[in-house]
């Protein structure tokens, strides 16, 4: 089931899902050029920076709008201000070495799966690890609504050698 690409070249998104970086956004923008997320320094406890996850026929990404604050759209005090550029970070097939989605913990009492219902259990956790030269690179993503599908289309579309792909129903710690 193909989407509409709300990407800037047109190219055609297999699936997407909502993701978060705990990152500034001009580290994921330096990401998105080549740069090795070990090798970068982020100090203190950054704003994490919200984008789209998403498939595509030849890898997958992470797409950030060019203002990830939808709350500030209404503040502006010119048209120009607070203007970023889109920030698309895009991984191939090839290049994927390890990709892993952690489960939150489920709770284990019926009240627990009660109240679970009216309140958010827990983020699942997307790690992806990408070998463009010699170094790997490793992010983690934040997800907090359910994956099922987009792990299905992952695993449906990916070249990844299944002893690489890996989902994984490991509990988090709190």
């Amino acid at each position: 089931m193909e989407e509409k690409s709300f990407l800037p070249d047109k190219r055609p998104v297999i699936a997407h899902i909502l993701a978060q970086l705990s990152l500034p956004r001009a580290t994921i923008e330096l990401i998105s050029k080549g740069s090795n997320p070990a090798d970068l320094r982020v100090y203190g406890n950054p704003t994490p920076v919200w984008g789209l996850l998403y498939l595509c026929d030849t890898g997958l990404g992470f797409f950030i709008h060019p203002s990830n604050n939808f709350m500030a759209l209404g503040f502006r005090t010119s048209p120009d201000s607070d203007q970023n550029e889109p920030i698309d970070l895009f991984i191939p097939f090839e290049q994927i070495a390890r990709k892993e989605i952690l489960h939150p913990r489920m709770p284990k009492t019926r009240l627990g799966a009660l109240l679970s219902r009216f309140i958010l259990v827990g983020n699942y956790t997307f790690i992806i690890s990408w070998k463009p030269s010699e170094s790997a690179h490793t992010l983690r993503f934040s997800i907090a609504t359910d994956t099922t599908a987009f792990e299905s289309a992952l695993n449906e579309h990916s070249m990844i050698d299944d002893k690489k792909s890996i989902t994984s129903d490991t509990e988090l710690a709190r």
